[in-house]
């Protein structure tokens, strides 16, 4: 941010030595380098950046959504995710809607470890709104073999935590980690009823459509998705459907 500020003539340039030599203190520095360990970003109000918990299924991309609870007066932030390397695979990452026009950069050098480093900040000047700010989608793809919860945490390898007002002053902020619960592919039931069938799938599984064919084709054209109105009893999306004389076949088609 204090590097745009000072490109965009915000602020005056620094200097950091003479005509001819540095000065005192940047030489005192650069002779005895001051190492400090990075610390995560320290605790303090209501500004929250946090990753939100999602259902995914095995072999197929989800996306974690990373949001600030802003306070209204940040305009760059910076952090590393951490996942298990084995139990995922990095597809991709986006800008999240409150963060259109921002400038991202991406650090990949440590997914090997399950560690992405992302930097992201507005244009110089801007912030973001008060409220909560959804800032990134980071896609992963679960392996085809794992089901159960894993953890989505934040972390200061490869990139370090960090949050910077339009000034280029730091800012403080608590840092919550989401999971990821996976589950195995939907199975679809299917039983008689009166007058037809009664078809159920997992409520989890949502985003998957039911589609239907007669037997006389399987190619891709000839399934349809079922149009009529969907009920859950809680934990199974339940639809009841009548039944002619000719074979039917279901199945569900993930959007």
């Amino acid at each position: 941010v204090q590097a745009g500020r000072y490109a965009a003539g915000l602020d005056p340039l620094t200097a950091v030595g003479g005509p001819t030599s540095a000065v005192a203190q940047a030489l005192a520095e650069l002779k005895s380098p001051v190492v400090q360990k990075v610390k995560p970003l320290d605790i303090s109000g209501t500004r929250t950046l946090s990753v939100g918990n999602v259902t995914a299924i095995s072999g197929l991309t989800t996306k974690l959504a990373v949001s600030l609870a802003s306070q209204g007066d940040e305009t760059a932030l910076s952090f590393s995710l951490s996942f298990d390397p084995k139990a995922f695979q990095y597809s991709g990452v986006s800008l999240g809607s409150a963060a259109t026009g921002a400038a991202l950069n991406v650090n990949t050098n440590q997914l090997a470890t399950g560690s992405l480093g992302l930097a992201l900040a507005l244009p110089i000047g801007s912030s973001f709104s008060a409220g909560t700010c959804e800032v990134v989608k980071v896609s992963l793809v679960p392996a085809s073999s794992v089901t159960g919860d894993y953890a989505a945490q934040f972390g200061d390898q490869p990139v370090s935590r960090g949050i910077a007002d339009p000034g280029a002053n730091k800012l403080t902020a608590s840092c919550v980690a989401g999971t990821v619960t996976v589950n195995g592919l939907p199975q679809l039931t299917i039983a008689p009823s009166d007058g037809g069938v009664t078809i159920t799938w997992p409520v989890w599984a949502g985003d998957f459509a039911l589609q239907t064919c007669d037997g006389s084709s399987f190619s891709p054209g000839a399934w349809t998705n079922v149009v009529t109105a969907l009920q859950t009893n809680g934990s199974n999306v339940v639809v009841t459907l009548p039944v002619s004389g000719d074979a039917q076949f279901f199945r569900l088609q993930h959007h």
